[in-house]
């Protein structure tokens, strides 16, 4: 899937692992301390690997995601070639030039290749900025909509299936929050990669 996918996933399992609602967790554990009375724990269960890798917004932030990956790994590959038939031409001079004109065609061969590496690292990291945004907003519909599916069932504690090993069916809130995601969110669309700006400027742009 790639590192950026991935760590998304992470993250909105991070958010949605356990979310418990109108304080009934730390109503049974006051009710626990000081005797007074106790409320009863209703459990739902969400597959969120599933919501995020099967909606049809997730489906679809994960075709973009080909795409441009599609797109970086063509450029590099092109960019690649090139660094090697002009290594190929640098050696095929070595013999032809005074030492000090090779000396300076191998200091810009060498920074070219230096300026390629940086480039592939910063389209790479572009990328998953790019699907870590998108995520970003499916992670917040999942939660709105669970809390919602919750709030109708009575559930008061949700966990992600990841932590559960074994649970009765009807614990599974997952086919109604996708039902409901694949209305409310049928698309995410990924920023383009290649025209993220840096990081810090990104940061700066956000500032008032």
């Amino acid at each position: 899937m790639g590192k950026g996918w991935v760590q998304g996933v992470k993250k909105i399992l991070a958010v949605v692992g356990i979310v418990v609602l109108a304080g009934g967790g730390l109503a049974f554990a006051e009710g626990a301390k000081t005797g007074g009375e106790a409320v009863s724990v209703v459990v739902g269960v969400v597959d969120v690997p599933r919501l995020v890798r099967e909606s049809a917004a997730g489906k679809t932030v994960l075709e973009q995601r080909q795409k441009y990956l599609t797109v970086f790994q063509n450029d590099t590959r092109k960019e690649e070639k090139e660094l090697s038939d002009a290594d190929r031409e640098l050696v095929r001079q070595r013999t032809l030039l005074l030492p000090e004109a090779f000396a300076e065609k191998q200091g810009e061969f060498r920074k070219r290749l230096t300026e390629f590496q940086q480039t592939v690292e910063q389209r790479r990291r572009n990328l998953d900025r790019s699907v870590g945004a998108a995520l970003g907003q499916i992670e917040k519909k999942i939660v709105e909509l669970v809390q919602a599916v919750a709030k109708e069932r009575g559930v008061n504690v949700v966990l992600s299936q990841t932590q559960v090993y074994m649970f009765e069916p009807r614990f599974d809130m997952t086919d109604p929050v996708m039902e409901r995601m694949n209305k409310a969110l049928p698309k995410v669309t990924m920023q383009d990669p290649a025209k993220l700006p840096p990081p810090e400027e990104q940061g700066d742009a956000k500032k008032p």
